[in-house]
């Protein structure tokens, strides 16, 4: 039905009919998208049809590993993130595929007392074939199932992005790590249109538990790291960019989890409607 055939009065109701449905989909990309934390995600699910390519560079204990992160808007509040890393030598260690359900939105990005966005999301991976190292990101992050919960708030300049969740491990090389939970607090700083500072922390345990794969045969252990990152972002050929560089530092780690610091720079490239200031 086009809005041209029917009399005012309807086309009215339509066009309030549509703003509505609209609005809670834009509303999370009325405010600056920026490259946000190293470990977390953020609660929001791309609109439907929009995506955005995001590569990822680490550098931890001499050794490199590049990720691949494509995610997209399905249906409406529903988002479906590829990942795919490798290795320094090209080898291809892990694919993961996550499904978003956005619960709710923000209620108003000035007030830090309105609703918050929050989402769930459930991850599976399928192993590849580069050799994983107990010192890496690798290790810690992006590893088998999960599931997770998010919470994020703008409350211009600053934002709060929140992530909890649990890892089911399955055995690497003959040894098992176990599953554990972990957490993660960043806030985010804006200044100006394009640039901002994220301070991150990630808290990760092992519980010397497995659901999958056997026996445990290493002790459980903890680890917790502090993340500041630099951000810029902007536009570029009409597509909206970031550009983010941090380092993430092992601000406490019991005897057997081995963390070093990790270099992470990342860019993320948006393809929609280019996000509002």
């Amino acid at each position: 039905m086009c809005l041209k055939t029917v009399d005012p009065q309807q086309r009215i109701v339509l066009l309030a009919i549509a703003t509505h449905l609209a609005s809670a989909s834009a509303l999370a990309w009325n405010t600056p998208q920026t490259a946000g934390p190293i470990y977390a995600n953020t609660a929001e699910a791309e609109p439907m049809g929009m995506f955005y390519v995001e590569p990822w560079y680490f550098a931890s204990g001499g050794q490199e590993y590049y990720s691949l992160q494509v995610a997209m808007g399905l249906l409406d509040h529903y988002a479906m993130t590829s990942m795919t890393q490798y290795n320094g030598n090209g080898e291809n260690q892990r694919t993961s595929l996550r499904l978003k359900k956005q619960l709710t939105f923000d209620g108003d990005t000035d007030k830090f007392d309105a609703e918050w966005a929050q989402a769930l999301e459930a991850k599976i991976s399928e192993p590849g074939v580069g050799a994983v190292t107990q010192n890496s990101i690798v290790l810690n992050s992006y590893e088998d199932e999960g599931v997770a919960y998010f919470a994020h708030k703008r409350f211009k300049p600053y934002e709060i992005y929140t992530e909890a969740g649990y890892l089911f491990y399955q055995p690497k090389n003959g040894i098992h790590y176990g599953d554990g939970p972990y957490q993660d607090v960043t806030l985010e700083r804006l200044f100006g249109r394009n640039i901002g500072v994220t301070l991150e922390l990630y808290n990760q345990q092992r519980t010397g538990f497995a659901v999958f794969g056997g026996s445990v045969n290493t002790p459980g252990y903890e680890f917790l790291d502090f993340a500041p990152q630099l951000e810029i972002q902007g536009d570029v050929m009409g597509h909206f960019l970031t550009l983010g560089v941090g380092y993430s530092f092992v601000a406490y780690q019991t005897a057997y989890a081995l963390q070093s610091g990790i270099l992470v720079a990342t860019f993320n490239m948006f393809w929609g409607n280019t996000p509002i200031f």
